[in-house]
């Protein structure tokens, strides 16, 4: 099973990769949209973990391509071939409204998606 893991904070990275790994993923990383879009564009994941605030920290030393956020990143989600689509989505993010209108978007896709408040 093949999980991806899009945030920019490396401790959650870490943190959420532990966890994927105890339950049998293999796990991927991308640290922001360019990575992530790359990454989902070349084969199918059972799992996305997505955050919504992408590259806040680095926002202030210029994010590469400008800010752009899980939203873009679910915009993206919703235009790929079934074939490449995840089998699941988690939304995990301190955003409430950001988190609950990438939600929104993917149902109305129909990909199955799920909420969860950043643990850390």
């Amino acid at each position: 099973m093949k999980a991806l893991i899009v945030d920019d904070d490396l401790t959650r990275h870490r943190y959420f990769g532990r966890w994927l790994e105890s339950h049998g993923y293999d796990v991927m990383h991308a640290r922001g949209y360019f990575s992530a879009i790359e990454a989902l564009s070349r084969r199918r994941y059972d799992v996305v973990m997505l955050d919504h605030d992408l590259c806040i920290k680095q926002y202030t030393d210029g994010c590469s391509g400008g800010w752009m956020n899980g939203e873009d990143v679910t915009q993206f989600l919703t235009q790929l071939p079934s074939r490449l689509r995840p089998g699941f989505v988690i939304v995990h993010s301190w955003n409430g409204g950001g988190a609950r209108r990438m939600i929104s978007r993917l149902e109305a896709r129909g990909i199955p998606t799920r909420y969860m408040m950043s643990p850390v």
